[in-house]
């Protein structure tokens, strides 16, 4: 069953690769990318070369979501580009970085059977508002860890919903997630914090951290 599913998406990976015609220069490649101070690591599934640029390609083996199963080749990128902005989507803006100031674009291909082919490639091309985009996440992220700062979030920014990378934790089991009273504490503190001009470095880091979901809506 396992080999069987294999092949069908391969079947799909070298169809895509036969109409495509870019060269491939490395699979599985190690990289590092240098960004806001901090030198962070990642691998790519493949490394090729179209033309005069590098692309950077990283397989899925799902459907598109979160804006990415969009019809328009431009409203996919807009929604990459909301995705690094909020820190949820950092991959392919890292593989940009690490080969600037070469042309370059980040491809995530979804292997799908069953998917329409027109959305098969979300893209991500380099330049100056995909380095701004995830330098500004990168920046918040980085201070936090620096101060060791791990907190749940329990809730989105707009105290509305759950956070939904809740149902993906594997210690959801040890945390104060449904806890009413740390998610009242949550909201006041909110309340408190929205007009706090004399934040410490600590308020203001983990401030920053819990409202990066909605840098792209704050920007716009």
């Amino acid at each position: 069953l396992v080999a069987g599913e294999a092949r069908q998406l391969l079947a799909v990976a070298r169809r895509l690769d036969a109409e495509d015609g870019a060269r491939w220069l490395a699979a599985e490649l190690a990289g590092e990318a240098s960004v806001a101070g901090e030198t962070i690591p990642f691998r790519v599934d493949r490394v090729s070369r179209l033309g005069d640029a590098l692309v950077f390609t990283d397989f899925k083996i799902g459907a598109p979501g979160a804006g990415l199963d969009r019809r328009k080749a431009e409203t996919r990128q807009k929604h990459l580009l909301a995705g690094v902005r909020t820190g949820t989507r950092l991959q392919g803006a890292l593989y940009l970085a690490a080969a600037a100031p070469r042309p370059s674009v980040a491809r995530y291909t979804f292997l799908r059977p069953d998917l329409d082919d027109e959305l098969r490639h979300a893209e991500l091309a380099a330049g100056e508002e995909a380095a701004a985009a995830l330098a500004g996440s990168v920046a918040i992220l980085a201070t936090a860890r620096r101060l060791g700062l791990h907190a749940p979030r329990l809730l989105e920014p707009g105290l509305d919903s759950e956070y939904a990378g809740c149902d993906r934790c594997e210690v959801a089991e040890a945390c104060v997630r449904g806890d009413s009273g740390f998610r009242l504490r949550l909201e006041r503190w909110h309340a408190a914090e929205q007009n706090r001009a004399d934040r410490d470095e600590v308020d203001e880091a983990l401030w920053q951290l819990w409202r990066l979901p909605t840098r792209d809506r704050e920007r716009a």
